[in-house]
């Protein structure tokens, strides 16, 4: 079975991906550093739960992950239209997964950082 901590590093390195994709290098290197968290977390709740928090602050609003606006690179695969899909789809993917961590958190009383 795959826990939410693997949900959280796929859905971060898809988005790192898809960022690559589309020449917004900045933006993946963010993603790319909260997987490297995710990663070196161990079985550390609190950081998981950290990275969770900071991750799902920034998937709406101005300003955000659903705000960017992608243009996929002359040398990618994904068309505009592709690209759009797989954000809006990352961005569900994103919000379910960190939820379920920040829920899973404050049940086990973990969820104090």
């Amino acid at each position: 079975m795959i826990t939410l901590v693997e949900k959280l590093q796929d859905v971060l390195k898809r988005t790192a991906q898809l960022l690559v994709e589309c020449e917004l290098d900045e933006q993946a290197s963010w993603f790319k550093d909260q997987l490297h968290r995710v990663r070196e977390s161990g079985s550390d709740l609190a950081e998981v739960t950290s990275v969770a928090s900071e991750v799902r602050s920034i998937i709406a609003g101005m300003g955000s992950f659903s705000d960017l606006s992608l243009q996929p690179s002359i040398h990618s695969k994904l068309s505009e239209s592709q690209a759009l899909k797989i954000k809006w789809n990352l961005a569900d993917e994103m919000d379910a997964i960190t939820a379920a961590i920040l829920k899973y958190s404050n049940d086990t009383g973990n969820g104090s950082r």
